[in-house]
């Protein structure tokens, strides 16, 4: 495996391997039957259904949350595009946007009573 570290010696430093290493790690995880989907910096990280949105992957479907933390974004793009593509054959293409509304609607609910 050749490696080449930008910045001396660091943790999380990007390899050129990392695209490679995400691919291999979610191909080893569906292999062994888990599911798992990164969560982007953005809208769904901080948000009141953030919470509710994950519950419903976890509890329903078996989706776990993927830290990304350290990792670098080729990692995660490589993760992603192994992974997204499954959790996708399984249960639809449009699967991550329809639990994103649920979860919006079971909070707004939880949120007048």
């Amino acid at each position: 495996m050749t490696s080449i570290v930008l910045f001396g010696s660091c943790v999380g430093c990007v390899t050129i391997d990392d695209n490679a290493r995400g691919v291999r790690d979610a191909k080893k995880r569906i292999q062994k039957g888990e599911l798992a989907k990164t969560m982007p910096m953005g809208f769904y990280s901080f948000s009141d259904e953030t919470p509710e949105y994950w519950r419903i992957l976890r509890e329903q479907y078996g989706i776990r949350h993927e830290m990304t933390m350290g990792k670098s974004e080729e990692y995660v793009q490589g993760f992603d595009s192994v992974m997204k593509p499954e959790i996708d054959r399984r249960f639809d293409g449009e699967f991550f946007d329809r639990i994103w509304k649920q979860a919006a609607e079971q909070h707004a609910k939880k949120s007048q009573e």
